[in-house]
């Protein structure tokens, strides 16, 4: 395979967000296989930094590997098989029926075999009346009659391992195939051929095989596992995207539509409703959407809504804060900062004295939960005082909206910015911003910054036609109503209340375990938390150890201090934290 054989070997090559070997570990794993060996040869320290991420793999070197085959591999395995085991050779893509079909084979020996692929490197199975094994070629005409196709996926009984053993060494090839080992001792121990039709795998030897599994058979392989349910679940323990239900997952496989039709025009009506319902009245107040990630709704927000005679004021006690600022110097928006720190409530009274001091402000803009750190600021203390003094108000709630109850009216809030994939637990791809109708219509007059992100353009198209102006996320919008209905089937009350039980499993297990955290509990949004790593422990290190375990973390923002971020939003509960509180306590232990 040229370049992409050398610097890797081909069980590392990416399918999707994976790669070959650790797909073929999660079929093994699913399928009950609890001690896995791996034969390597080429590149093998590969396997070796894998197999130090598993508990339950380990690595068996073939030092001969570049002047033989698979068999001296097997060979050099033998301490470590002393019961019958599945055979896999590592360049397979295929689907978790073949393993299921393979175990559920009555006879103690199996070769997995396929319907005719076509392939130009395909080997070929003869068998006799009994459907075992008489030869195997890639030669067809040396086989009479060809019965299946070979995936390189078998059952291999201590019995037969110890006789392909004798008679590799006997025969002293060092080029014999493991195969070619096994249909020498056929005639005395009898290897079953299992046929599975339909099957969905490939090998990959060549770049055309590559891209036949990464354009044919891996879509079909998910499309398989997704309509069986029973696709990866992963612990998102990062801020956004969250872990998502299966619902959510499957309201987006639908006909294809265009966004143009009414249809999906009222679909977007239901969603824009309902994603307002649960913060404020529809009738004085209204959803304008994005297809952009959360930032694209706050950069609407600002860029639209302050006139060029007054200037914006700005909350910043954190990166989400501060990334507000960098919006409006972009657009070149008079803003005045008012920075505080990143771990500590906001002195209004601080707050007050800044908004006498500038006249001009005409608008409030903060971040509702600063995901930074997890400080919560108090909304109605600083809509309070921003009514007082007549500004309008933007809420970045970015991480809070759905999770924590907020009523904009008697909050005072204005224009509150949203997305799709935090806790509404819908996918990425939309952005929202929930306007009070009355100030929108006013920024009418407010000649445009932004072409896309036109505030009042954008509403004013939805109003008139019931469709974005230019072409939204479809199959994120079907996701999210999906994750709207789920969400009020729950409601927003309760749903805080289960993230605050998995807040509180964290941090308990946190405190256990010694690690400390930056925002007080009595601040504390109860959503995401910023914790201090510990001292010699490398990031990346730990990332890559429980993302291998189906957990992700993300890396700190905070500026003050060497921090991870763990998030408790999403489809996931108090048993999902507890289980990564064990995977972590499992790796501190490691030094």
């Amino acid at each position: 395979m040229g370049e992409v054989g050398v610097d890797r070997p081909k069980g590392f090559l990416p399918m999707g967000d994976r790669t070959l070997i650790e797909l073929s570990l999660n079929n093994l794993n699913k399928a009950g296989i609890e001690k896995i060996v791996i034969g390597t040869g080429h590149q093998s320290h590969w396997y070796q930094k894998l197999a130090n991420k598993h508990s339950n793999l380990r690595c068996v070197h073939a030092p001969d590997y570049a002047v033989s085959n698979s068999m001296e591999t097997l060979l050099c395995m033998h301490d470590q098989l002393n019961e019958d085991f599945v055979l896999l050779e590592s360049d397979l893509l295929y689907s978790p029926k073949a393993l299921e079909a393979l175990l559920a084979c009555p006879h103690p020996n199996v070769i997995l075999a396929a319907a005719l692929s076509n392939s130009h490197d395909a080997v070929f199975i003869q068998t006799d009346a009994q459907r075992n094994l008489v030869a195997l070629s890639k030669e067809k005409l040396k086989l009479q009659p060809i019965y299946a196709e070979l995936t390189g996926i078998s059952r291999v009984s201590i019995p037969l391992y110890q006789a392909m053993c004798r008679a590799y060494l006997e025969k002293g090839d060092k080029q014999l195939h493991y195969e070619e080992a096994m249909q020498l001792v056929a005639q005395r121990i009898p290897v079953f051929v299992h046929k599975e039709e339909p099957l969905l795998w490939c090998e990959i030897d060549t770049n055309e095989h590559y891209r036949k599994a990464i354009e044919t058979i891996w879509p079909r392989i998910r499309a398989e596992t997704f309509s069986r349910g029973e696709l990866p679940r992963n612990i998102l323990l990062n801020p956004g995207p969250s872990t998502t239900s299966d619902g959510v997952k499957m309201a987006q496989v639908v006909a294809d539509i265009c966004p143009r039709e009414q249809e999906f025009g009222a679909l977007m009506h239901r969603v824009g409703e309902g994603l307002t319902s649960l913060v404020a009245d529809t009738q004085d107040y209204g959803c304008v959407f994005f297809a952009a990630s959360g930032t694209g709704a706050v950069e609407a927000a600002i860029s639209s809504v302050a006139p060029h005679s007054s200037s914006l004021l700005i909350i910043n006690n954190g990166a989400y804060g501060k990334r507000m600022c960098d919006i409006a110097a972009c657009y070149g928006i008079a803003h005045v900062e008012h920075p505080s720190p990143t771990t500590e409530p906001l002195d209004l009274a601080e707050l007050e004295r800044r908004i006498r001091q500038h006249p001009e402000i005409s608008h409030l803009a903060v971040v509702h939960n600063e995901t930074t750190t997890g400080l919560l600021n108090n909304l109605e203390q600083i809509c309070g005082l921003a009514k007082a003094h007549k500004l309008e108000v933007i809420v970045d709630a970015m991480s809070s909206y759905a999770a924590i109850p907020i009523h904009m009216p008697s909050l005072g809030i204005d224009y509150l910015c949203a997305s799709s994939n935090k806790n509404i637990q819908g996918m990425a791809g939309v952005s929202f911003v929930i306007c009070n109708r009355a100030a929108l219509k006013k920024t009418n007059s407010i000649a445009p910054r932004s072409h896309y992100f036109h505030l009042y353009a954008q509403y004013h198209s939805q109003a008139q036609s019931g469709q974005m102006r230019f072409t939204p996320p479809v199959q994120a919008l079907y996701a999210l109503e999906q994750a709207l209905i789920e969400t009020k089937a729950e409601g927003v009350a309760q749903r805080y209340a289960r993230y605050t039980k998995s807040w509180e499993t964290l941090i308990a297990g946190l405190e256990k375990l010694g690690l400390d955290y930056q925002v007080a509990p009595e601040h504390h949004s109860k959503i995401i938390t910023s914790v201090y790593l510990p001292p010699g422990v490398d990031f990346t290190a730990m990332h890559d150890f429980l993302y291998t375990k189906g957990f992700t973390i993300y890396p700190g923002k905070s500026s003050e201090a060497t921090c991870f971020r763990i998030a408790n939003i999403g489809s996931i509960d108090h048993h999902d934290i507890t289980a990564f509180l064990a995977h972590l306590e499992e790796f501190l232990a490691m030094g």
